[in-house]
């Protein structure tokens, strides 16, 4: 039922953090800010149709104000009187969630919406750090020397002839039309491929993902 529903929300977004997230704009500084308490507010819409599912779908993924508590995310409960076709579909700003986190928040998600339909209660997963937390270690991470010299060593073998590094480069571009757009096309053979997903971590100390965006970034 849609109050089950939103209870489970509820507690969701009570245990983690990130979804009590929203940012503010604040002397030409955006802040992320996070309430201490979850803004919950499900939205129930009937529907008849696939057609008008899928319309309204559209319309709730254009809904979300980062700028308030709890509009970062959103939740739609669908019903259909007729079918007794019943949909949550939920929204998230990528500001606050990746594809590894969906299948951890759905997970939990799934196990609070069976105990409250039961009546009991269930205990989440412990989370592997708060955001505070997370943001310091990046914080601390960011400001190590090996990081520095990391950042040194890439403008330093990036850098043509003259000096000046790519960043540099497109940053002096005046022009940004369609006629200045340059294609590069690469192809990997099927060995390839299965060479690269199974070597990648062990030779390059990256995740496939990493490598495909160092690529794109080159």
């Amino acid at each position: 039922t849609p109050k089950i529903v939103e209870k489970a929300l509820e507690l969701l977004a009570d245990h983690h953090e990130a979804l009590r997230v929203y940012f503010i704009d604040e002397a030409d500084q955006t802040w992320q800010i996070a309430a201490e308490r979850p803004t919950i507010n499900l939205d129930i819409r009937d529907f008849e149709s696939p057609e008008e599912l899928e319309e309204k779908i559209q319309l709730a993924q254009k809904e979300l104000d980062i700028s308030k508590p709890g509009g970062a995310w959103q939740a739609v409960y669908f019903k259909n009187a007729k079918a007794g076709d019943n949909k949550l579909l939920l929204v998230f700003h990528h500001l606050l969630i990746d594809g590894v986190s969906w299948s951890v928040l759905l997970e939990d998600l799934s196990s609070l919406i069976k105990a409250l339909s039961a009546g009991s209660t269930t205990k989440l997963l412990p989370r592997s750090a708060s955001l505070p937390e997370w943001n310091e270690a990046l914080w601390h991470l960011a400001n190590k020397r090996e990081t520095f010299e990391q950042v040194r060593d890439w403008l330093v073998d990036n850098a043509n002839s003259s000096g000046i590094n790519a960043l540099e480069k497109q940053a002096e571009m005046s022009v940004n039309t369609e006629g200045n757009i340059a294609k590069v096309v690469l192809e990997l053979s099927e060995e390839e491929t299965a060479e690269l997903q199974k070597n990648s971590k062990s030779v390059f100390r990256s995740s496939l993902n990493e490598l495909l965006l160092a690529t794109l970034f080159h």
